[in-house]
């Protein structure tokens, strides 16, 4: 609950005690390779660019939409742009960038190095993790709550970038329901106890209380845990903001 920068900081340490120097991959447990085989050509020639080099290596993903939900990077410089407006986003498009999947390939000791210069808040997990549950949990909650991306990756001198184009899908957040649910005739993903009448393209998710549509087009709706989310589908990729 730290993002990403934490995990990527104690990732490396439990990954690679004692100063050892592998390459270390970070992957996003939310996407999805369609094609294995064309997830692990792009990984091989990642893992071969960081094993030679001093750069942190990013896969990127060809787009197949004009998407302001995610990051895109310049494959030849490694500069990121982090989403952006429609508008922009297809002008990205056009000049070559690709989306910035969130993977992450380098030497243990060229993150330990990105760590000690642009983010020092979260080297020390880096290097000297705290060893019992307890104090790993007292360490996480004053640790400053950042993703990778920024604390690191926006700075660094030295990235580099391998195009990956292997069916690739980002399925951690709602609008991935629309393309891996059955969809009914108006174009409804129902999951749980859910009807409907004259409401199209919607996407509801009932898992502890039943969710009634009356009229209604183009929202994710959302009963768990005691919570309910209504929300207009375009904006869904403002979640965290919402939660924050």
């Amino acid at each position: 609950r730290r993002d990403t920068g934490a995990a990527v900081a104690l990732g490396v340490a439990l990954a690679a005690p004692g100063g050892e120097d592998p390459v270390v991959g970070f992957f996003p447990s939310d996407q999805m390779a369609a094609s294995a085989r064309g997830f692990r050509a792009a990984l091989r020639k990642a893992v071969a660019l960081a094993r030679r080099g001093r750069s942190i290596v990013t896969i990127g993903i060809k787009p197949s939409f004009p998407s302001t939900a995610y990051g895109y990077i310049e494959p030849n410089t490694g500069r990121f742009v982090e989403k952006p407006s429609a508008a922009r986003a297809r002008s990205l498009i056009s000049k070559g960038f690709l989306w910035n999947a969130g993977m992450f390939i380098a030497r243990a000791s060229v993150f330990r190095a990105a760590f000690a210069s642009l983010a020092p808040d979260l080297l020390q997990l880096c290097v000297r993790p705290p060893r019992t549950a307890v104090a790993l949990r007292r360490a996480y909650e004053a640790l400053p709550r950042i993703s990778f991306d920024y604390a690191v990756m926006e700075r660094h001198p030295s990235v580099e970038v391998v195009a990956g184009d292997f069916g690739w899908d980002d399925v951690g957040g709602y609008a991935a329901f629309d393309r891996h649910f059955p969809r009914d005739k108006a174009g409804n993903v129902a999951l749980g106890s859910v009807r409907s009448l004259d409401s199209s393209s919607c996407i509801a998710v009932a898992k502890d209380a039943r969710i009634s549509l009356l009229g209604t087009s183009g929202l994710v709706v959302v009963a768990a845990g005691g919570e309910v989310l209504v929300a207009d589908k375009s904006r869904v990729g403002d979640l965290k903001r919402l939660l924050s």
